[in-house]
């Protein structure tokens, strides 16, 4: 994989979402420190709970300066947003009725919409917010991924039509395995932020971090394998039980 990684192997998913935590405030304090916004996306999933737990920790979600924060998602399940299988009820339910944000700095999939009518206005809610002068595609100071045990993020599966989606920022996807209907981030705008971090952990993910790691070149098979930001940091948060092979050869925290 030829770009700027990093891989940090931690010796249980608690320490992982500790230190995430703790580098997520001191990078909000620095946004904080030079009057600016701090726009991140964020993934649904069982992964990323643990990180968001963290935050909303009794040590880090009153240090944190959530009014500078705007929130966004990278994907979501087409269901309303008290439906169990939301990503949004997910995140409010684990972090965002813990903490002191405002209703303005969460900017939600509406899930209980259309798919294709939704794609078309949060898009044009991600570009009203972000986009600027001099960059014609939004680009988020930080996003935070999760891995499949197939290789996809976001809700780019394997094979899927929209993995080589060029011009739109958000689209209308399909899981293969339930045909259920979601909403996901495409490849170029994920590819345009500054940092993004990939949150992984468990057994389950071991076969397919060793795949990933392994190849050369993108994979249609593996989705995860086109994340490669064009002027950002990829990074690799992952615990030993993930990262049974890569973890030999980095240091564990």
């Amino acid at each position: 994989m030829k770009y700027d990684k990093r891989i940090k192997c931690f010796k249980s998913s608690e320490l992982l979402a500790d230190s995430l935590a703790f580098e997520f405030k001191k990078v909000a304090l620095v946004y904080l420190s030079s009057n600016q916004k701090l726009n991140i996306a964020i993934s649904g999933g069982s992964t990323p709970n643990i990180f968001y737990q963290a935050l909303a920790s009794i040590k880090n979600k009153d240090s944190i300066p959530w009014h500078i924060i705007h929130i966004f998602w990278v994907d979501e399940r087409c269901v309303g947003p008290d439906d169990n299988e939301s990503n949004y009820k997910n995140v409010k339910d684990t972090l965002l009725d813990k903490i002191d944000i405002s209703k303005e700095n969460i900017h939600r999939i509406h899930g209980e919409e259309s798919p294709l009518i939704e794609v078309e206005r949060y898009s044009r809610q991600v570009s009203d917010h972000l986009v600027s002068q001099s960059i014609n595609i939004p680009r988020f100071d930080w996003i935070f991924l999760g891995l499949g045990e197939d290789g996809h993020t976001a809700s780019i599966f394997p094979h899927s039509a929209i993995l080589n989606s060029k011009n739109s920022l958000f689209n209308n996807a399909v899981n293969p395995y339930t045909n259920q209907n979601r909403i996901s981030m495409s490849i170029p705008i994920i590819n345009q932020a500054k940092r993004i971090t990939f949150i992984v952990t468990g057994k389950s993910k071991t076969k397919i971090l060793r795949k990933i790691f392994s190849l050369s070149r993108r994979s249609k098979k593996y989705p995860a394998t086109y994340v490669f930001p064009q002027k950002g940091s990829l990074e690799w948060y992952i615990d030993t039980n993930a990262g049974k092979y890569l973890c030999q050869k980095n240091n564990n925290i």
